[in-house]
Parts: structure tokens; sequence; C-alpha cells
């Protein structure tokens, strides 16, 4: 029999034969594990990316902080726990910047107040002999320091004041400063009786600044101002979150009314920020000194400053990344970190700034360090933190830490 050939329009496709089961199995099992390492390596590329920012945005804070301290200017990076947007714990990091509105070195008693007008009160004398380096202002009782209504003391959010004071007389309280109804700070006797505390009273406005003040006092936890009879820096502040006590450069803890001595603080009720409730008209009549409750001793070098902005420059790190103080040695957070003119403060910082950023994620990556230099260096750098001499520890990379 002869068979015709097939001609083209004869042919016939047959559909080709699928996949078996076996081979979509290992199929699937190729892309998911293709997918495993890709996911892995994200992740670790996101991460890597995370400190790359972390980097840049805390030298550009640091950086920032430095050239907004200068021309009088106070500017303070701090470091603290807070919480995002969520109530989720985070780190992170904050420049306050404090304008100067009042100087006074008490060389005399009447340009020296940056041509604010002021007014003298009872006994307060000029003695060119009393204070650190030249003239000072003696304070006997009834003495005050009183200027016109002003604008510029109707600080929106905080403040900061320093002074070098030598207290003296018998008061069971003297104030420091009277804000005419906006706040206050004063000296009360301590337990010994013849060292101070410090209190700030505060009135302050609801976190969103709406509705009426209401008066918060804060005080030191212990003694902090001795009576030794020598000059004495202090400094208190409040950058709309948080007071602060500074003695000589070193800070004191704070404690609130109805906390026991020695008790840890409770936690802010909010770590937004108040505003300080100030009179309708916007202007708050300062007084340094009070007629009731006044001031007795000496004084020089008085600085008032008011902080204007307090929620810019807030840096939150990613989750999972924590700060940690190495140096100095002992420091926890909160910490607070002060410049003036372009420099660290050298009464509060007798040494360099160094802190870490680990994320609590990866134990096994580098940190990051933030160098903060009393010369005016900052750098920040993957890798182990530097090394003082003697230490035998070089080498070997820092341990995670503890707040």
């Amino acid at each position: 029999m002869v068979t015709e050939p097939a001609t083209p329009g004869s042919l016939r496709t047959r559909s080709p034969r699928g996949f078996s089961f076996v081979e979509l199995i290992v199929i699937m099992g190729i892309v998911a594990v293709m997918a495993g390492l890709s996911v892995g390596w994200i992740q670790g590329a996101g991460r890597a990316t995370g400190m790359t920012l972390a980097r840049t945005q805390l030298l550009d804070a640091a950086r920032r902080a430095q050239s907004r301290s200068m021309g009088g200017r106070l500017a303070t990076l701090s470091f603290q726990r807070a919480k995002d947007e969520n109530g989720r714990e985070t780190d992170e990091a904050t420049v306050h910047v404090a304008e100067t509105v009042l100087s006074h070195a008490f060389e005399r008693i009447d340009g020296a107040s940056g041509l604010l007008p002021m007014a003298v009160q009872g006994d307060v004398k000029v003695d060119p002999e009393g204070g650190r380096t030249g003239g000072g202002a003696l304070f006997a009782r009834g003495g005050v320091l009183a200027f016109q209504p002003q604008a510029a003391f109707a600080t929106t959010e905080g403040l900061d004041l320093e002074a070098w004071i030598v207290p003296t007389g018998a008061a069971p309280i003297m104030v420091l400063v009277d804000g005419a109804g906006a706040y206050e700070v004063s000296l009360f006797r301590g337990v010994t009786g013849s060292d101070y505390d410090l209190r700030l009273r505060l009135n302050l406005l609801p976190a969103d600044g709406r509705g009426e003040g209401s008066w918060v006092t804060f005080e030191t936890d212990g003694t902090p101002v001795r009576g030794h009879g020598r000059w004495v820096h202090v400094r208190v502040a409040f950058d709309g979150t948080a007071p602060l006590f500074e003695v000589d450069g070193l800070e004191r803890p704070v404690r609130r009314p109805g906390v026991a001595r020695g008790a840890p603080p409770p936690p802010p009720a909010s770590t937004l920020p108040r505003r300080i409730a100030v009179p309708p008209e916007g202007a708050v009549a300062l007084r340094i000194g009070s007629a009731t409750q006044p001031y007795q001793g000496r004084m020089d070098s008085f600085v008032f400053r008011g902080v204007f902005s307090t929620r810019d420059d807030r840096i939150q790190l990613p989750d999972g990344y924590q700060f940690s103080v190495l140096s100095p040695s002992g420091k926890g957070l909160p910490l607070r970190v002060r410049y003036a003119n372009g420099r660290l403060d050298a009464v509060q910082h007798p040494q360099d700034v160094v802190l870490q950023v680990r994320d609590a994620t990866r134990p096994g990556d580098l940190p990051l360090v933030l160098e903060l230099g009393r010369s005016g260096m900052v750098r920040a750098d993957m890798g182990a933190p530097p090394v003082a001499e003697g230490d035998t520890s070089a080498g070997k990379a820092p341990a995670g830490g503890t707040r």
C-alpha cells in the first residue's frame, strides 16, 4: 500500500504537554528560596540605609546647634526617649534655641540691661569689688530691679536663665526672678538650714496652647546651692516639655509636689511642648528679685533667654535604633548638650561628648559613633568609639550599653 505524503494543510498541531505536579513543586520551591534571599537582602539594605540617614540627620542637628548658638544665643542638643505619633517609644534628638532677652553684668545699673526700661526699687547697690571679675549687684531686703512690661519677656514655650549668685540672709524663700504671673524662680531653705533648693513655678497652658493656664511647680531633689559664701553658677531652664536645674554645670534631679524626696520623678504627662501662659496683652513685667519674697545676696552676670522654638529640628531614629552615652561615663538619657558661641559650654562639658547609635535588631552590626568635641569638632562614623590613653580595650567593639 502506497502512503501519500502529507500535505502542509493536513498537518495537525499538538498541544504541548503541561508541567507535571513534581515540576511545579520544584519551581515553587526555587521561587520561595529566591524570594527569601531577596527579602533578607532588601531588609539588610534598608537597615543600612536607615543608619546612613541617622548619621546624616545627627550631623546636621549638631551643626545646626553650633551655628544657632552664635551671637549671644544658646542652643541645646537633647537626646532622649520619647513617643512618636502612634504612641510607640523611640529615641530622638531635638535642637532648642534660646535667644538672649536680657543680659546684666551689673557693672552699672543703667544701660547694661540692653536699653530696656528699668527701675531700681528698694536697696540694690553696685559694689565695684563685689562681682566675680568686677562690679556686682548687692541685693538687700526689698531690693528689686523692675522692668516695664515687654513682649520679649512673654516667652511662648520656655525660658533659660543663668546667674552667678551668693545667697545670704535668713529668708526661708528668696525669689530670683518674678515673671508677673508667668513664671518665677525661687531659692528656699534646705533641710540643713544653710543650703538652698531651687524651685521653678510656671503658669502653663495645655499642650494644645488653648484654654486657661494652670500653675505647675518643680523643685530640685536635694539641696543644690551650697551656702558656703562663694560664687555659685545657677542655671534654670524649661524647654517646653521638662524643667532643668544646673548648679556649677552639674545637672540636679527634679521632683514634683507629691513625690517623695529621692523617689524617681514620674513620667511627664505629655511629651508635647507646653506654652507659658502670659497676660492677654502679650507682655510680662520682669523683676529680678521680689517685693514680697526678695532675693538677698550678691549677683553677677545675669542672663535671661526666651525659648521661642522647641519643635523644630526634631529627629526620630528608626524603630529599633537606640542611643547610649559613652562619654561622659556614667551618664544616661536624657542627655543635654549645650552650645554657646559654636562650642560646647565649658562649664557644663569639661570633656568631649560621645554617643553611639545601635540597631537593637542587628546586635552584630557596628554602631554609629557620634563625637561632639569641646573644640567644635563634630564627627559621626561607623565603628568602635575613640579610645582614651591607657585604655586596654583598644580594638574591641563597644558593648551594647545601657540607658
